[in-house]
């Protein structure tokens, strides 16, 4: 998350293989995020539509959901970063 933060993708990518699983929702959210903002349009929409259907509370409150993890202003950014790349994928 902090490679991803301070604009490291390839760091951070390589970082959100080792923790996106469907049993680690904010792995599932940051790989998602690195994904998007890769290009890789295809590996995003399947971590946010896994994210979604094991987790729906992230589909219905994100920032409340993203906020059990991360302080302000970070929680904020991850959720602005991430409703762009919901939209943008699942369109």
């Amino acid at each position: 998350l902090g490679s991803y933060l301070k604009g490291d993708l390839k760091t951070a990518g390589a970082e959100s293989r080792e923790v996106a699983n469907p049993l680690f929702p904010p792995g599932l959210m940051i790989d998602a995020l690195i994904a998007e903002k890769a290009g890789d349009r295809a590996h995003a929409q399947q971590d946010i539509a896994m994210l979604y259907q094991f987790y729906p509370a992230w589909r219905q409150d994100f920032r409340a959901s993203v906020g059990r993890y991360l302080p302000e202003p970070m929680a904020s950014r991850i959720a602005a970063d991430f409703k762009a790349a919901a939209t943008d994928t699942m369109q």
